[in-house]
């Protein structure tokens, strides 16, 4: 597994960014890696909650169930694949700063399930660098008012 953390600040308060973050069916808006994500259990928000998700990866299109195995409201939201190619595990952290919040993800990435679309194998970096991309994304969205 490759590990990794990545920090945002976005100017938003944490009772909002931790209520977009943690619903799951807004991950393809902010996260291009995401295709497609649909809750599959009743239980939600909270630790137990099962998504179906279709994501778009540099090898190729994969299909994982995503869990919420750590929720805790405004503070934390952990997820991880517990079926499907190309696992992984991202630890959302959520701090106040001022009328701001700071989010931190700690990721742990596997990638090499899969044979790669190109001859080029996507590293660790790959994946980082895509998170960070996806992070702006959602710092775009959310400072605009979603």
């Amino acid at each position: 597994m490759n590990r990794f953390e990545i920090e945002i600040l976005l100017k938003r308060p944490i009772a909002d960014v931790f209520e977009y973050v943690t619903w799951g069916e807004h991950l393809p808006i902010w996260n291009s890696s995401f295709l497609e994500v649909r809750r599959i259990s009743k239980d939600f928000p909270g630790v137990g909650t099962l998504y179906l998700v279709l994501r778009e990866l540099p090898q190729g299109d994969v299909e994982n169930t995503l869990e919420v195995i750590e929720y805790e409201q405004d503070s934390k939201l952990t997820v991880k694949t517990i079926t499907g190619p190309a696992p992984f595990v991202y630890r959302y952290r959520f701090s106040p700063k001022g009328e701001s919040t700071k989010l931190s993800i700690q990721a742990e990435v596997e990638e090499q399930e899969l044979p790669p679309r190109t001859s080029s194998s996507p590293t660790s970096r790959s994946a980082k660098h895509r998170l960070k991309e996806n992070l702006r994304a959602l710092k775009t969205l959310l400072e605009a008012g979603a």
